[in-house]
């Protein structure tokens, strides 16, 4: 078994599941490999493959901005995979249906603004006469004029 370092990120259990199981399916592509072409030449290209698809899982998790094209590149290496006849199929369709999930989820890695709501003491004092919020900067109110010269 391949162990694949892979950080937790604050993206989400989504995210982690589309890459999970896109490693998963390369992890079955590299084991039936071993099981089934040794020696042969497609050994090396099935190799490569597997390899190819768990490196590219492993990046999603790294490069959050780049999930897109990866999950892109992840559903093709794992339709190559599936023509070389690796992956006991369904390490092939995994690596497929998680290059799809890795490519939905694309960048979450931008800050959220906060949300604009102010309270009562920001907008400043309420004005005894028409209720309005006088700002903190000037001493009369803009809306009714409080308090005014007599």
């Amino acid at each position: 078994m391949i162990l694949v370092p892979v950080p937790v990120r604050r993206g989400g259990l989504r995210v982690e599941v589309a890459y999970t199981i896109a490693i998963l399916g390369g992890a079955l592509v590299l084991l039936e490999t071993f099981w089934r072409f040794p020696g042969t030449s497609e050994f090396l290209l099935a190799l490569l493959l597997g390899a190819v698809i768990v490196a590219l899982g492993a990046t999603a998790s790294f490069r959050p901005r780049n999930r897109g094209p990866i999950g892109a590149l992840i559903v093709l290496v794992g339709f190559a995979s599936l023509l070389v006849g690796g992956g006991f199929y369904l390490g092939a369709l995994l690596t497929i249906v998680g290059g799809i999930f890795v490519a939905n989820t694309g960048s979450r890695s931008f800050a959220r603004s906060p949300p604009s709501t102010f309270s009562a003491q920001a907008l400043g004092p309420p004005c005894p006469r028409c209720g309005k919020h006088i700002p903190t900067w000037t001493a009369k109110c803009p809306y009714c004029g409080y308090p005014e010269a007599n």
